[in-house]
């Protein structure tokens, strides 16, 4: 449990923690499975490959085939581009409705990510105050200078950025796999993008 609280990894269910802890007890260690590089495991952890083998899988989708228990890791960025004034209700639920449709954990966002335009976005601001979000924002040379990345003619004449949603999430990633394109809605605009080793720097032995 501890192990888990070090690297930022939200259980889905307590249960079965408390399940798998049962078993590091009763027979000296447990299964692991993981979408991503991992430090140094605990003596009693064995690294298994098969997540539906394993008693705890370390992912960031919301659901997986897996008698297991997930533990969902930080690993997803979120860019938000988004209209002035636009309340911070209507970018929650844009931003569930994102993971919802791709699969993804909403208790996996580690960061939110946006245009520096947006710095006195009150609804956003507050949007991410109220997750514990950190917020980062880049400038228009910044946006533009990202590849593989949807482009507006309307955004850029708007703003001088080709796009707002997706290519802050793939800066705020460290360039990470853009796992979510675009997506609209009146007003707010969201892409996730995957932190491929959100747990680099971090060693556990």
């Amino acid at each position: 449990d501890l192990w888990a609280q070090d690297l930022g990894l939200v259980v889905a269910d307590r249960d079965g923690l408390t399940r798998a802890m049962g078993k590091l007890v009763n027979q000296g260690s447990v299964m692991l499975s993981s979408d991503y590089p991992l430090p140094q495991l605990p003596e009693d952890m064995r690294l298994h490959a098969r997540p539906q083998e394993a008693d705890l899988v370390i992912t960031a989708a919301a659901e997986i085939k897996t008698t297991g228990t997930l533990l969902y890791a930080k690993a997803l960025v979120a860019g938000i581009g988004c209209n002035r004034n636009t309340p911070a209700e209507e970018i929650d639920q844009a931003l569930r409705q994102a993971c919802r449709e791709n699969n993804l954990a909403l208790q996996s966002v580690a960061r939110l990510a946006s245009i520096d335009l947006k710095m006195d976005e009150q609804g956003l601001l507050t949007f991410a105050e109220t997750h514990g979000l950190p917020l980062d924002f880049f400038n228009r040379d910044q946006l533009n200078g990202v590849d593989g990345v949807s482009s507006s003619a309307v955004v850029l004449r708007a703003i001088g950025a080709k796009g707002v949603a997706e290519p802050a999430a793939v800066l705020a990633s460290g360039g990470g796999n853009l796992l979510v394109k675009k997506m609209k809605w009146p007003g707010v605009t969201v892409a996730i993008a995957e932190i491929t080793d959100p747990f680099r720097g971090q060693d556990q032995g």
